[in-house]
């Protein structure tokens, strides 16, 4: 839930009342902390003031975020070079026209060993166009979540988040239970734009809801990110992230001592998947691997 508050030294409040609400806490906070921007956290919410929400510094933070899977910041990464071999000027030439945006900025410019400067200038010249739309458009960011067009748009009548937006035009009332609109859970808030940075994983992604408290909810998700990335680092093989994910959880018993939620995403449908895994199987399942 969010809060607008008044002669207080923050002007807003956002609470997990429900894991979107959680994400988009996650999410903010490491926006927040990469901009070193002044919030405050609390067990059942975080304070924080809304003018440092803005469109240029949520791009930079997309950029460091996700550096290397933005096409324009392999191009700028490798032209900083002073040699290229051969399979380098190749890559670049193929980033120069990997999507749309790139096609429309560089246009039938190719790197022909001449004009490194004119292709990083273009890059500075267009650098929050490059990241806004790769961003928005990649299958395993933005468009993973949400609707597209409702980035950077206010709160608003429809939930932007994919599974939950609809066109209230077309479907109206036939959406709510009983066709009574109120019973629609549809409420949106700007802030679920960050709920993107609190999932991990890239074909499916996952959210841990350990809404004990806000504090939880970020050590929770970042323990659980180091060790399935450790996990997926150390295998040569594709892994079904669920199993991965699941031994995460197993092996932060000491740390996750109750029921737990689990926010799934899979770039390959529409909507969110929740898995509840309860403290008793966490338990039983330690006890089996300890014996194996």
């Amino acid at each position: 839930m969010k809060t607008t508050l008044e002669n207080n030294s923050y002007d807003t409040m956002l609470e997990p009342s429900d894991w979107r609400f959680s994400a988009a806490i996650v999410g903010l906070m490491q926006y927040l902390d990469y901009h070193d921007l002044d919030y405050k956290v609390e067990d059942d919410c975080i304070y924080y003031n809304r003018e440092d929400l803005n469109e240029e510094k949520y791009l930079e933070f997309v950029e460091y975020k996700y550096g290397e899977e933005l096409h324009h910041k392999v191009v700028e990464n490798i032209l900083s070079k002073e040699d290229l071999s051969d399979e380098e000027i190749k890559l670049v030439n193929d980033k120069l026209s990997a999507n749309t945006i790139m096609k429309k900025t560089f246009g039938k410019l190719k790197y022909d060993k001449t004009n490194k400067q004119q292709i990083l200038d273009i890059i500075i010249k267009n650098r929050n166009e490059l990241i806004r739309e790769t961003f928005r458009s990649k299958s395993d960011m933005y468009a993973n979540y949400a609707n597209t067009n409702q980035l950077f748009n206010d709160s608003q009548e429809n939930c932007r988040l994919l599974g939950y937006y609809i066109d209230s035009g077309k479907k109206g009332k036939s959406t709510a239970f009983n066709f009574n609109t109120s019973t629609f859970v549809g409420r949106d808030e700007r802030e679920f734009d960050f709920i993107p940075f609190a999932f991990e994983g890239k074909r499916e992604g996952f959210f841990i809801n350990d809404n004990y408290t806000v504090e939880r909810l970020k050590i929770s998700n970042k323990t659980l990110r180091i060790k399935v990335e450790g996990e997926l680092d150390s295998s040569r093989k594709s892994k079904d992230i669920r199993q991965i994910l699941f031994k995460g959880i197993i092996e932060s018993t000491d740390f996750i001592d109750r029921d737990i939620e689990v926010i799934f995403k899979d770039r390959d449908k529409s909507y969110f998947e929740t898995l509840y895994i309860r403290k008793e199987s966490i338990d039983i399942f330690k006890k089996w691997l300890k014996k194996i």
